[in-house]
């Protein structure tokens, strides 16, 4: 139905594409990926003067919405954590 609204309104605006990418990431929908690779591409050409690094945390962060919030509320089995290396 949200996919539907979208094509209907034509072009979202930046907000309202993040905001599409949440009801994705909250169906578990497979165009998900896609969908926020999108909306990055368009982040890093509308925000004017952004960095690598600003650009990358960006990213990351919408990436982070798909995660499951089960998955993540989920403790992992003893020795499963990674390690760290020196």
């Amino acid at each position: 139905m949200a996919t539907t609204a979208a094509r209907e309104i034509g072009e979202l605006s930046l907000p309202d594409a993040l905001a599409f990418c949440l009801l994705l990431a909250n169906a578990d929908s497979p165009r998900f990926d896609r969908a926020i690779a999108h909306w990055h591409a368009r982040f890093v050409l509308e925000a004017q003067g952004i960095s690598a690094d600003e650009s990358a945390l960006a990213l990351v962060a919408a990436k982070g919405l798909g995660t499951s919030r089960l998955a993540m509320l989920q403790p992992r089995p003893y020795g499963d954590s990674p390690r760290r290396t020196r």
